[in-house]
């Protein structure tokens, strides 16, 4: 008598998968919020069984953004941003899965621009202009092409802005050893290193311009603080990108980390000469917000001449 096998783990979580990703995805547009537990539990399986499908890895990655920029909208989703990461740390590094790697990066990029609302989208001049080539929700290898149309977004917040900078960083990252390929697949549109460092470096001057754009408001030494943070990157990464020091970005950005650091300085006065006692940010004193701002920020930190 004939007698079927036992499906393996890895057989059964596929089929799991399938059946949660199809649940989610037709229950987005009348319970969300299950429909994203859903999305995100297929998601987390195909990361555990399948990281060696690119195809599938991608498909499932598709879905939950989809999903994301559904609850987001009309502003990109910055959770994304995370997913997107988890994918290309899954991807089983293997010339077979190019095209998945491809995908992701394409995709990344595309968030990124989205969430930074377009101020990482100058181009270094020399180098050719980056365009989002497909536009966020584009369809991995293979499957149907489908995007959530957002309508017309806010300008980003601090949330935003952030993710994009986590999404330049590994996009920069990714380009190291050979450009990356941003176009459709046969086409010859990439994007090197360098363009992204420039990008990268944009978008840290713009989340450094927001920080200081509230703190005007709220006087926090913490924001200011945070602020010249990340006036420093955006140096770091114009230097990273070849940008000399005497060019005039440079010169703006050495500018403004000057004026921060005066206005940080300024907020900073009346606590000390109050002695300190209970002042401060968040019930710290001057010297204790600055220690714990140095110790979050001390990697990328640069000195200006």
């Amino acid at each position: 008598m004939f007698s079927p096998s036992t499906p393996t783990a890895k057989e059964s979580a596929g089929v799991s998968a399938a059946r949660l990703q199809q649940e989610g995805l037709s229950r987005l547009n009348t319970d969300t919020e299950s429909a994203l537990v859903a999305l995100k539990q297929a998601f987390a399986l195909e990361c555990q069984f399948y990281s060696s499908d690119g195809e599938r890895l991608c498909r499932s990655c598709a879905a939950l953004c989809r999903g994301l920029a559904h609850a987001s909208a009309p502003s990109p989703p910055a959770e994304a941003v995370a997913v997107l990461l988890q994918a290309l740390d899954t991807l089983d590094e293997t010339a077979e899965q190019a095209a998945a790697f491809d995908f992701l990066v394409r995709e990344l990029l595309g968030l990124a621009r989205k969430l930074s609302g377009g101020t990482g989208g100058d181009s270094q001049p020399g180098s050719p202009h980056v365009r989002d080539p497909t536009g966020y929700g584009s369809s991995p290898p293979g499957s149907p092409n489908s995007r959530p149309t957002a309508g017309n977004a806010p300008p980003p917040g601090l949330s935003e802005l952030r993710a994009a900078d986590r999404a330049y960083e590994r996009l920069a990252q990714c380009a190291a050893s050979t450009p990356l390929r941003i176009g459709p697949a046969g086409s010859d549109l990439l994007v090197t290193q360098q363009e992204l460092l420039f990008q990268h470096s944009q978008q840290a001057k713009a989340i450094g311009q927001k920080l200081m754009a509230q703190s005007g408001m709220a006087a926090a030494a913490r924001d200011v603080e945070a602020a010249t943070f990340y006036y420093a990157r955006a140096l770091r990464k114009l230097r990273l990108a070849g940008i000399a020091d005497k060019d005039p970005r440079s010169l703006e950005l050495k500018a403004l980390i000057r004026e921060a650091e005066a206005h940080a300085e300024r907020l900073r006065a009346p606590v000390m000469a109050s002695g300190g006692g209970g002042g401060g940010v968040g019930g710290r004193t001057a010297a204790d917000a600055k220690a714990a701002e140095a110790s979050s920020y001390s990697d990328d930190y640069c000195s200006v001449s």
